[in-house]
């Protein structure tokens, strides 16, 4: 087909031209990818979690409603994943990635929040940070950076507290909270509004 049929075509019908592009560039077998794009964990963080955890899946766009999704996307429009974040959790020299996992089988419920730092010499240490087998709740992770947040102590005093490097955030409907590396160990604090 020469390039003038191809603009006669164009003219009558975008549409067209647009499927026939698709038809001749995308492969035969195709399909979507998958709803929660992995591409940024290792494979070596991936099996990791599938070895410890093979009846579970990551919390991601297709589990949440429409009124959830489209919040979602609207403030996060960069990952198709509300249960993957990644970041400097628990040392600036290295990436650790945190992830909310559910049940595959829809029937069953419970959850799991876990990190998994992906260390030096490629080195993958796994952390549950919560868990349950009761319920399901909806999650969003997000990586919070380094900052001085505000929350509210159990006294009802509003207190700031410098964390030095990015934190496992999470929101749910209690509120959002952090998931913070000091000393050693995660620490959580719930943030004030």
């Amino acid at each position: 087909m020469g390039l003038s049929r191809i603009c006669i075509v164009f003219r009558r019908g975008a549409s067209f031209v647009v499927m026939l592009v698709m038809f001749l560039i995308i492969p035969r077998g195709y399909a979507a990818e998958p709803p929660c794009d992995l591409h940024d964990v290792p494979a070596s963080v991936q099996q990791v979690v599938h070895e410890t955890f093979p009846e579970w899946r990551i919390w991601d766009l297709t589990d949440l409603t429409d009124e959830d999704r489209a919040w979602w996307l609207k403030r996060d429009a960069r990952s198709s994943c509300p249960g993957l974040a990644i970041g400097h959790f628990l040392s600036k020299k290295h990436l650790a990635y945190a992830m909310f996992l559910i049940p595959k089988d829809s029937s069953q419920e419970g959850w799991r929040l876990v990190v998994i730092d992906h260390g030096m010499n490629n080195s993958d240490t796994l952390t549950i940070l919560e868990r349950t087998d009761s319920y399901r709740r909806p999650f969003y992770l997000w990586t919070a950076p380094p900052a001085t947040y505000s929350y509210v102590d159990e006294d009802a005093f509003s207190k700031a507290l410098v964390i030095r490097l990015d934190s496992v955030g999470v929101i749910a409907y209690e509120g959002r909270l952090l998931w913070y590396w000091v000393k050693g160990q995660f620490h959580s604090l719930f943030l004030a509004d």
